[in-house]
């Protein structure tokens, strides 16, 4: 095995690694969401602040912030109900690749993994899934592709050639173009992810006493309203 398929690699676990990590940390941050406001109020309370009054009396710089409802992209989630018959997997088959096929393929790299997704869409073709398979089986490769599709949405490669692997799709072989686009996309992930943990609620879900958290919310304060309790 060359040190260029050793460093490909070595570049793909380290992005594996750091998309868990951005995972994990968007995760907590939005866990953390409802704890922050609940003790933002109580903190209001004990220092009577009237937080309904501070909110109506900043709401265009708070909307300019934050947004008229900073959550309700976060609200919609794609709940795809079971597929019912043989004809409905076709279709929506094909409408998943309809928006494949609309994705922009703007380098050398994503074209490549273009082609390995669609060589695994051949292993979940309706077509091509044996008849014997029950209900649950066939919904299970549908689940299957559609991660498949939204691996290659985000540029998640590590997670096709993890299906490829497992499905014995020959992967691309431009290491070097790979690397050099990996290295460079592991850079703005490592940045997302320090960026995710500077917000008020991973801070606020790191905290262990209240005293951390009355600092926290001191400081989300300060910069919002220009004063803190």
């Amino acid at each position: 095995m060359s040190t260029t398929h050793l460093r490909w690699q070595k570049i793909i676990n380290e992005l594996r690694y750091l998309y868990g990590e951005l995972d994990f940390t968007q995760e907590m941050a939005k866990a953390a969401g409802p704890e922050f406001q609940k003790y933002y109020e109580e903190y209001c309370r004990r220092n009577n602040i009237d937080l309904a009054a501070l909110n109506s009396q900043n709401q265009e710089k708070l909307s300019g912030l934050f947004g008229e409802d900073p959550l309700l992209e976060d609200d919609i989630v794609d709940e795809t109900g079971m597929v019912e018959s043989e004809e409905e997997d076709s279709e929506e088959f094909n409408k998943l690749m309809e928006e494949a096929a609309e994705i922009e393929t703007e380098n050398e790299v994503h074209k490549a993994f273009c082609r390995v997704f669609k060589k695994l869409a051949f292993h979940f073709h309706p077509d091509m899934i044996p008849k014997n398979l029950t209900r649950e089986e066939k919904d299970d490769r549908m689940k299957t592709f559609k991660k498949a599709l939204q691996a290659l949405e985000e540029r998640r490669y590590f997670i096709l050639i993890d299906l490829a692997d497992k499905y014995g799709v020959e992967t691309p072989t431009n290491y070097k173009q790979q690397i050099k686009w990996m290295r460079k996309e592991a850079t703005q992930v490592g940045e997302m992810i320090s960026k995710d943990k500077r917000s008020y609620n991973y801070l606020f879900s790191e905290c262990e006493t209240d005293a951390e958290r009355d600092k926290i919310i001191s400081g989300y304060m300060m910069q919002v309203f220009g004063f803190s309790a």
